[in-house]
């Protein structure tokens, strides 16, 4: 379990995380329709005038170097599948239709977050709704879709839409639910050209969060008094709470196991203090005889040793058996992890060392001449 952390903590989320703040904004759907008046656009369209406005507002404030605006961060836990045509690949009658995460974003999400694009271009302000409708697609779905080939210029559409969207751009993947879920297929398109009801916006500066939420809260009620914000946080602490369900396995299951470690060394110390007691006489007649203080501590050693092998043994093959167990728990490892059932018995074969040794050495303190008094 802990190196399955140490694997996970190591996956790169695609993103850089540092000196960036996340906060989800939603306007009042009912102010934007007031704002808007008739709206036939979908759900959350009505909403397009504010999205422009606030990220206006954010990009002033000083200290701010960059914003973004977002339907979904990286590692936040949510995902949005949609079902969607591609271009040269029917779906057979019956069977399902192709379902791709979808997030609307601002022109400088790819920049604020540090994502690199493979290929093409990204969104700029000219991708209005007035214009081409475009997309951006990952390198999981470039690469899947059309291997060895290109995906600009290729086209795909939601199921229920007539008009179809050109691929103008590749980004690398990110990790959108968790870090131990492989990057699926996703595309971006811009949010002036798709109706959203609310964002995350993320600002790129190097004031902490604390700071920036007060004059974020400020903006955002200056376009909306009605919006609402929540969940203001840094990117890092999103990456850290989407490893929070595993940290939590990995350190409650090792205080058991350090627990049962003490316990296991307790008992093993016991068991041989109360062996040396018995065979007080036996060693005192030994060294009585001649036998050096060295033997006498290879004698108890050996019965410790015998013990310990005797226990290794049987916890590797119990481990072994219930492996299958920790299979929901792990990451990056096997539950059969080589490494780990090499080092686990290293560990607890130094442990009884540790353990065994204090009696042993309590064994050559034995006095001969009181042992034979007391026969």
């Amino acid at each position: 379990l802990l190196r399955s952390l140490e694997s996970l903590l190591s996956v790169d989320p695609g993103v850089v995380a540092e000196r960036l703040t996340t906060a989800r904004v939603t306007p009042d759907p009912v102010w934007c329709k007031d704002q808007a008046g008739p709206c036939t656009c979908p759900p959350g369209g009505e909403c397009k005038g504010f999205f422009p406005a606030l990220e206006e507002r954010l990009a002033a404030l000083p200290g701010v170097r960059g914003v973004a605006l977002t339907t979904m961060v990286p590692l936040d836990g949510g995902w949005s599948g949609y079902a969607m045509d591609i271009e040269n690949h029917p779906v057979e009658p019956g069977r399902p239709a192709h379902i791709l995460g979808m997030h609307a974003i601002s022109p400088g999400y790819f920049g604020v977050l540090g994502i690199p694009v493979l290929a093409g271009r990204p969104f700029t302000a000219a991708d209005r709704s007035a214009g081409e409708a475009v997309v951006i697609v990952n390198k999981t779905l470039a690469d899947r879709r059309w291997p060895g080939g290109t995906a600009l210029g290729k086209k795909l559409k939601p199921v229920w839409m007539p008009t179809w969207a050109t691929i103008v751009g590749v980004v690398t993947d990110v990790r959108y639910e968790r870090l131990s879920r492989p990057p699926t297929e996703e595309f971006y398109l811009p949010m002036a050209q798709w109706g959203v009801g609310s964002v995350v916006a993320v600002l790129q500066s190097d004031l902490p969060p604390s700071s920036l939420e007060p004059m974020l809260r400020r903006e955002v009620a200056a376009v909306d008094p009605t919006a609402t914000v929540k969940d203001v946080r840094s990117m890092n602490e999103v990456v850290l709470a989407s490893a929070a369900s595993p940290r939590t396995t990995t350190t409650l299951i090792g205080l058991f196991a350090a627990m049962a470690l003490l316990l296991g060394a307790i008992g093993v110390y016991g068991v041989l203090s109360y062996g040396v007691s018995q065979q007080r006489r036996e060693i005192g007649i030994r060294m009585a005889i001649g036998a050096a203080p060295g033997e006498v501590r290879a004698l108890v050693m050996q019965r410790a040793a015998r013990l310990l092998a005797g226990g290794v043994a049987a916890g590797l093959l119990a481990a072994w058996l219930g492996a299958s167990v920790l299979e929901g728990f792990v990451y990056g490892v096997g539950v059969r992890d080589p490494v780990t059932y090499a080092a686990v018995p290293l560990l607890f074969a130094l442990v009884g060392f540790i353990a065994s040794y204090l009696p042993a050495r309590r064994a050559t303190r034995i006095s001969p001449t009181e042992v034979m008094r007391e026969e």
